[in-house]
């Protein structure tokens, strides 16, 4: 039951992303995957997480030139 729920949740994320449509027709039930779209999303979220490690390593470098130098 949980197997099912989890594909279950899984499908639906992926229609949400658009990276899945599903269409009906008289008889006739097609899922389409658009790699194009996952491609280019997950192209999209490395870059931003490059662009998050980039801003945070600046920081602590900001942080660490301006806190003052302790000795032992």
């Amino acid at each position: 039951m949980k197997a099912i729920l989890i594909a279950v949740i899984i499908i639906m994320g992926l229609s949400l992303l658009g990276w899945m449509t599903f269409r009906t027709s008289d008889n006739e039930v097609s899922v389409t995957v658009h790699p194009d779209k996952v491609k280019n999303d997950t192209k999209e979220a490395v870059e931003a997480g490059k662009q998050l490690l980039d801003e945070a390593s600046d920081v602590a470098d900001r942080v660490e030139e301006e806190t003052p130098a302790t000795s032992n």
